[in-house]
């Protein structure tokens, strides 16, 4: 499931807005978005807008990766979701999205995976010689990917995506006014 998006900060906040509207769903009163200390700051605003919770997660200093032990810790009774990037904008590096995922699976909290700067080229370093750990649906625990395709994507400039790994997680994405 697909919905595009007019930039990569849209796609954040809408899988953001669908979670935190699933955590509410199912009686969490505070959600919290964890996330690495390397995140894009979109995950800073949509905690503003949407009345979050950012509880950022430091990075192992010898490889700038999430440090997934940390985020372990992190996951409490408010998480709506969990971030990992591929890669993430800061440095380039992609975060151990398998293990992400697989806390999330344990812990029963969605995983978003923020590819808005290079997920229209990752998806084609195997193909080129230079493989690469699954980081999207391929995951049981992610359950959306955010993508610019503006970016590497060919396409005009104000243009992203946010994939669902299902219909039921992107109707939480919606709002109908009454």
């Amino acid at each position: 499931c697909v919905q595009v998006t007019s930039g990569g900060t849209e796609s954040i906040l809408m899988a953001c807005k669908a979670y935190r509207d699933m955590a509410l769903a199912r009686g969490v009163t505070q959600p919290e978005i964890v996330a690495p200390e390397s995140c894009h700051a979109a995950f800073n605003k949509a905690a503003h807008y949407f009345g979050m919770t950012l509880r950022h997660v430091p990075l192992d200093p010898r490889t700038m990766q999430v440090d997934i032990r940390a985020m372990r810790r992190a996951i409490g009774k408010n998480t709506a979701m969990l971030v990992g990037s591929a890669p993430q904008f800061p440095h380039g590096i992609i975060d151990p999205i398998e293990k992400i995922s697989a806390l999330g699976v344990v812990a029963g909290v969605p995983v978003h995976v923020d590819a808005c700067l290079g997920g229209f080229l990752i998806v084609f370093m195997d193909a080129a010689g230079f493989p690469l750990p699954p980081f999207d649906f391929r995951l049981p625990g992610v359950t959306s990917i955010s993508a610019d395709t503006h970016k590497y994507g060919n396409a005009p400039k104000g243009s992203s995506v946010v994939l669902y790994s299902s219909k039921r997680i992107r109707h939480f994405q919606y709002f109908v006014a009454p």
